[in-house]
């Protein structure tokens, strides 16, 4: 019996000491295990911090580029803007001023474009025909108001001058606007005695690229060209022109 008892007490101390040495090592365990997701817990906010930090930092860099390179961008565009605008205001202070005459930039050594033309009687003369003296050419029309003003003041200068200077007034004649027989009849009507030809192929025109009238061109002896005027000319501005390229003073017809 106490035998009995004896065994009884070893076995139940037995399992007391396996009960507290179970719960002792289930304790270190679960210990072990928590600080270990506490390890991996501070590793990944660790690592998040650090991915945050370089996001940040990736973020901060991009913003930075970006300024940068809107600031290049808007300094490249500022500096083309500038540099339109200046060669814009180069341009325009290149532009000729407005005034009554339009320089040869030599005058004297611009061979003068050749053309071919009708005369009064209806024949064909050229430009090259009446080398070998100076010569005046007038381009016009019976419709152009500026160039008729202008017209008292040639026929002045070709009956004091017409020995000495050779007189072309080339009529704009297309035909439809104006014609060889209403022009002829301005002219009779008016009692001009200058010589009139008539460019009914445009070719004098085309030759000297004239788009507006009057025109006149002042040729040397030699065929050439000295300068040229676009717009009409007063009396006294015409005296100045002929006094100067041709040595001559202008003598008004009484």
């Amino acid at each position: 019996m106490k035998k009995t008892i004896m065994l009884m007490v070893v076995f139940i101390v037995m399992m007391a000491t396996a009960v507290v040495g179970y719960q002792i090592l289930t304790s270190d365990y679960s210990a072990d295990t928590t600080d270990q997701k506490e390890e991996t817990t501070d590793g990944k906010e660790t690592e998040s911090d650090d991915q945050n930090t370089d996001d940040r930092d990736t973020d901060d860099r991009d913003t930075v580029d970006q300024n940068t390179d809107d600031q290049d961008t808007d300094d490249r565009d500022t500096g083309d803007q500038n540099t339109d605008d200046q060669d814009i205001g180069d341009q325009d202070t290149e532009q000729d001023d407005p005034g009554e005459s339009i320089q040869v930039p030599v005058a004297g050594t611009i061979p003068a474009e050749d053309f071919t033309v009708q005369d009064w009687e209806g024949g064909q003369v050229s430009l090259s025909d009446y080398y070998g003296k100076p010569i005046v050419v007038n381009f016009w029309a019976t419709w152009c108001g500026p160039c008729k003003s202008e017209l008292p003041a040639f026929d002045n200068a070709y009956a004091a001058y017409q020995d000495e200077i050779t007189f072309l007034m080339v009529n704009m004649t297309d035909g439809y606007s104006e014609t060889v027989a209403g022009t002829k009849q301005f002219i009779e009507e008016n009692g001009y005695s200058f010589p009139v030809y008539f460019d009914t192929s445009y070719e004098a025109y085309q030759a000297y690229g004239v788009t507006a009238i009057p025109m006149t061109l002042f040729i040397d002896a030699n065929g050439k060209l000295i300068t040229s005027q676009l717009g009409a000319m007063s009396e006294s501005t015409f005296e100045g022109y002929l006094q100067e390229y041709y040595g001559v003073k202008y003598t008004r017809k009484q």
